[in-house]
């Protein structure tokens, strides 16, 4: 929805040099970025730039990661991740703009649909993120879940 706006002075120009003031539109709704489609899995592009960079650094023939999903943690179930240099039967394959790939096995794809695999680098610490929308808790340091 956008709001076109004037700006209207109450006293009229007295110069015949003024200029109507051009309208200015204002978006009150911009848009949201999209949420993956429940049949996907989406890595940012921080979690694609730093899975190369663990590439580079092991000097691995891997073209990207292996995201999973095993029994365990305080919640129930815990993520896994690991270095992977080909698809497996039965896996998906996401690419990023890059060209790093995000393997995810049948099994664990019934956990991670929808899901973004993100990179934080903050104060807070850092380490890869899961915003799994099919977790229904979390333990307090995001590293298992149930669902």
């Amino acid at each position: 929805m956008k709001l076109s706006m004037t700006k209207n002075s109450p006293e009229p120009a007295k110069s015949p040099l003024s200029t109507p003031q051009p309208e200015t539109e204002v978006d009150l709704y911009p848009p949201i970025p999209p949420s993956p489609a429940f049949s996907e899995i989406l890595m940012t592009p921080a979690a694609a730039i730093q899975i190369q960079k663990i590439i580079d650094s092991e000097n691995s023939s891997a073209d990207g990661i292996r995201a999973g999903v095993k029994g365990g943690g305080c919640a129930g179930l815990s993520y896994k991740l690991d270095l992977e240099t080909a698809k497996q039967e039965g896996d998906r394959v996401y690419e990023s703009p890059s060209g790093v790939k995000l393997y995810v096995d049948k099994k664990s794809f019934l956990f991670l649909a929808g899901t973004v695999l993100d990179y934080a680098g903050g104060l807070n610490g850092h380490g890869f993120e899961f915003h799994n929308p099919n977790a229904s808790s979390t333990c307090g340091c995001g590293s298992s879940f149930s669902a």
